[in-house]
């Protein structure tokens, strides 16, 4: 009897330690798993609006669900979930609208990137439909290298790629794949 109750006690501890040998060899790689100090965000929000000014002048309106901000050698602003953006002329009255599902602010080249379901608003009832934008404000141009539609009260045109000013008052298609004149599809209609 008690060789059987000193077995048992021996097979019992030989389990335990055998047990806790095998469950503490992932706990490094558990540690290595957790996020970087430098790739977490400094500041986060939620329902956000940013105002972008110059002399005093609101020149556009940035709002957004949720907001990112980065501070190292990279500074940026991460907008995960979509941002809308107004845009005001020197009087105040607004000239378009940005929108996306997605988009990056690098504060330092102010340049602002934004990808999916982009779609922009002119005063001039003039939309562009892409997946992907870069605003270069100190070039003060947009432009694109995907395929982009842009929808005029006069015509349709799509291709790969568009650069404009910042207002859309002159753009051209980088490469050209068709165009429709809108006179052409109230013909086709009727």
């Amino acid at each position: 009897m008690k060789l059987i109750y000193k077995s048992t006690i021996g097979s019992i501890v030989a389990i335990i330690i055998v047990t806790m040998l095998f469950s503490c060899g992932n706990e490094m790689q558990s540690i290595n798993d957790l996020p970087k100090k430098d790739t977490l965000p400094n500041e986060q929000a939620k329902d956000i609006t940013l105002y972008f000014s110059d002399s005093g002048k609101i020149e556009a309106k940035l709002t957004a669900p949720l907001m990112k901000r980065y501070s190292n050698e990279n500074d940026h602003i991460l907008l995960p979930e979509g941002l809308f953006v107004t845009f005001y002329d020197s009087l105040g009255v607004i000239e378009s609208t940005l929108e996306a599902d997605w988009g990056i602010r690098w504060e330092e080249q102010r340049k602002t990137e934004v990808k999916y379901d982009v779609v922009i608003l002119t005063a001039d009832s003039e939309e562009v439909y892409t997946d992907h934008l870069i605003w270069d404000e100190a070039q003060g141009i947009i432009y694109s290298d995907v395929f982009v539609k842009i929808v005029s009260p006069e015509k349709i045109i799509w291709g790969d790629g568009f650069q404009s000013d910042e207002r859309m008052d002159k753009y051209h298609i980088i490469k050209p794949k068709g165009e429709i004149l809108v006179e052409d599809l109230d013909e086709e209609s009727e």
